[in-house]
């Protein structure tokens, strides 16, 4: 910027010298000298402005895919505490690791919060303020979940803030994720495929019936692209999260009425 200014004066310092020295013989070579430095200029202006879009549109790009992953992975996290609540199978299946599973859904709340505030620069002042509602609605969720009941409590209450916080984790995605139709088409099929067949734990009751039996289908259907693991707890780079999101996703939206 400075360098910038110091050759604009430089040639301004000159071109008045010409002018008094030379007089009106030096006006038709100051304006074609003049015509073509203002070329100049506005073609690096524009190139500069182009570059500086392009790296802003990337940043926005990293931002809202880093928080879409980061929420999907946290809605995941909710919706397992839920679902251990659903049933007294599952309860006493998961008691022991209930602990774990609580304090993973900070982790990943914690890694929310954080993405959060590094990228408010990034984001949209509608975006921003739906991330921060959404991570509020996490957190009071979990306070809820914090400890596990000695009997089955399907926590209904939670189903229709889950649902709306889906629909907001879902709308977010749609923006950045043009892969999103694709996994859903695919979760669906998991859905629907879990749903009549034999791997169904039918004493499970509640909206998760199928819940596991269609993250099992969900792993072979995917494997190949994301990598083989036998179940979710390998997923260390929660690359499984938006899959496994649009899950709950199906499951929550039917019991709304917002899906056929």
């Amino acid at each position: 910027m400075i360098a910038g200014s110091v050759a604009f004066l430089l040639a301004t310092g000159w071109s008045i010298i010409g002018l008094v020295i030379y007089g009106g013989e030096m006006v038709p070579n100051l304006i074609a000298e003049l015509a073509g430095v203002s070329l100049e200029v506005a073609i690096v202006a524009l190139i500069v402005e182009r570059l500086m879009a392009r790296h802003q549109r990337w940043q926005w790009d990293f931002a809202y895919r880093a928080l879409a992953k980061r929420a999907s992975e946290v809605f995941v996290d909710v919706v397992r505490l839920v679902f251990v609540h659903s049933s007294n199978e599952a309860l006493h299946a998961n008691l022991p690791r209930y602990g774990y599973f609580v304090q993973l859904a900070q982790q990943h709340l914690d890694e929310l919060r954080s993405h959060i505030e590094g990228s408010a620069t990034a984001l949209d002042s509608s975006t921003h303020e739906e991330y921060r509602r959404m991570e509020r609605r996490f957190s009071w969720c979990i306070r809820q979940l914090l400890e596990a009941s000695t009997d089955s409590n399907a926590r209904v209450d939670l189903y229709p803030l889950l649902s709306k916080i889906a629909t907001s984790v879902f709308e977010l995605l749609t923006q950045v994720d043009g892969d999103h139709r694709r996994i859903l088409s695919v979760a669906e099929s998991c859905v629907a495929t879990a749903s009549s067949s034999q791997l169904a734990h039918v004493e499970q009751g509640g909206i998760f019936t199928n819940r596991l039996a269609a993250q099992s289908l969900l792993l072979e259907e995917l494997g190949s692209e994301y990598g083989q693991i036998s179940s979710i707890a390998q997923d260390v780079d929660c690359d499984y999260s938006i899959p496994y999101f649009m899950i709950d996703y199906l499951l929550l939206a039917r019991e709304e009425g917002v899906l056929g």
